[in-house]
């Protein structure tokens, strides 16, 4: 249990009320970074995995106010990847990270309602993107 990601302020709220965060595929350094930010907003809770393949074999409990992919080298892979995400998640934001030139990619994330942000994200991105994505898990 957590005191809203502070220790000893505010009530006491269960980890597993807080809004899930979902990172796939993203390195090291962007999962550290991205935990940095969550923990400075105090509300949420981070999960990475290496795979969507993972996340099929281990998905987390909770609902996802957040899932953030990044993209793979083909599209069509691409594609596959963040319709098995959409189904664990129906509700959650989404996002795709892909490299500036992959207007493919851009396109058909934005089709299906994704967001799409080239890498490397900006702190300040991050940042406006967690926020968001927690205040609207949280009126729900």
């Amino acid at each position: 249990m957590t005191r809203n990601g502070m220790i000893g302020k505010g009530p006491i709220v269960p980890t597993r009320c807080l809004p899930l965060v979902v990172l796939v595929g993203h390195d090291e350094p962007e999962v550290s970074r991205v935990a940095g930010l969550l923990g400075g907003i105090r509300s949420g809770r981070l999960v990475a995995y290496d795979k969507v393949e993972d996340v099929a074999q281990s998905p987390p409990r909770g609902r996802a106010a957040l899932v953030v992919a990044a993209t793979l080298q083909s599209c069509e892979g691409t594609v596959r990847a963040v319709e098995a995400l959409r189904r664990c998640w129906p509700d959650a934001a989404l996002a795709l990270v892909g490299d500036a030139g992959c207007g493919r990619q851009e396109c058909w994330a934005r089709a299906v309602g994704a967001m799409y942000f080239v890498s490397p994200i900006a702190e300040a991105q991050w940042r406006a993107l967690l926020e968001g994505a927690v205040a609207k898990s949280s009126r729900r």
